[in-house]
């Protein structure tokens, strides 16, 4: 994938989401925490349609840059893409079919080297693994160009204008300073506010003493300027997570800008054995959706039949069964 918000190549294959790795540990572990309803959702989307649709993002935990090598020799050797389309975003998105043997061997060694992160789509491997089949469609991709962007918050039909809003968060002690000409938010501890009557800069508190570092903005927000001082339900129907650059819907009362989160942070709360809060990141440039599907229920009865495939390789899996 090439376009104005990154670079990236990856394996796009099936996943088994429940693999453990030889301490118990998972090899494909959140990022960040989930709506328990989104994840009910999608796993009744998929027990219906028994395919797998659009793919998760997996980064590996290390030797990325391997991972992005090996996949780039495969490409030189294969020559011209299968596939090739530009999405309305101008993303241009390549898709290279690779057949079994020494050559796919070396590419899946390469994804298995790693534990993976799950960079986007971790509704969609809650869904596999609520179902009763754990096999996820996923892009495992080390870059080399991946970006984080921010993911703000809507308030979305609250009535709520600049004022009541900034009367609300300087009752909680917060600083709130009215602006004009404000860019979004590129550090932490600061949200830039985006509201009728008049744009607002809130200033966060620091963390407290003893508080994990690094503290990911998103939720203290939703804790105390969301549910403490609005008292809004953060997972309610009042509150939509927008990634950056999104459209906003003529019922969107307030916009909460956030920083991006840096990657190097993101990867920090995964080594303390955190997860992130739900929503935090967006990672881009995203696999298109139908480029690749995966047929769940030929997959199942194929491997019931020949029983799982164990070997060096771990978790992956080939993408169809032969024939």
């Amino acid at each position: 994938m090439d376009g104005p918000d990154g670079v990236t190549v990856g394996v796009l294959c099936l996943v088994d989401s429940a693999a453990v790795d030889r301490h118990g540990m998972s090899r494909v572990r959140h990022s960040e925490d989930v709506y328990p309803q989104v994840v009910v959702e999608r796993a009744a989307v998929l027990a219906g349609l028994d395919c797998a649709t659009s793919a998760a993002m997996l980064v590996p935990v290390a030797d990325g840059e391997q991972l992005t090598s090996a996949v780039l020799r495969s490409i030189d050797a294969l020559g011209a893409p299968a596939v090739s389309t530009t999405d309305s975003g101008g993303r241009t998105h390549r898709l290279w079919l690779l057949g079994g043997g020494a050559a796919q061997d070396a590419v899946l060694a390469a994804v298995a080297r790693s534990s993976q992160l799950v960079a986007d789509g971790n509704h969609r491997v809650a869904a596999a693994a609520a179902s009763d089949r754990s096999s996820l469609l996923a892009l495992v991709t080390g870059g080399p160009v991946l970006r984080v962007g921010a993911i703000h918050r809507a308030l979305v039909g609250t009535g709520l204008t600049s004022t009541d809003l900034a009367d609300a968060w300087r009752r909680k002690g917060l600083t709130v300073r009215e602006a004009t000409d404000l860019g979004p938010p590129i550090l932490p501890n600061t949200v830039v506010v985006r509201a009728s009557g008049a744009d607002s800069l809130v200033a966060l508190p620091g963390p407290k003493l003893g508080e994990p570092v690094p503290r990911i903005d998103h939720g203290l927000v939703e804790r105390l300027l969301i549910a403490d001082a609005l008292g809004i339900d953060p997972e309610g129907p009042h509150v939509h997570a927008l990634p950056a650059g999104h459209p906003t819907g003529p019922d969107v009362d307030a916009v909460l800008q956030l920083a991006p989160v840096p990657f190097a942070d993101v990867l920090a709360v995964h080594k303390q054995g955190r997860r992130m809060p739900r929503k935090s990141t967006y990672f881009t440039p995203k696999p298109r959706s139908g480029l690749l599907l995966a047929d769940l229920t030929g997959w199942k009865a194929w491997t019931d039949e020949v029983g799982k495939i164990e070997s060096s390789l771990g978790f992956m899996r080939r993408v169809r069964p032969p024939g």
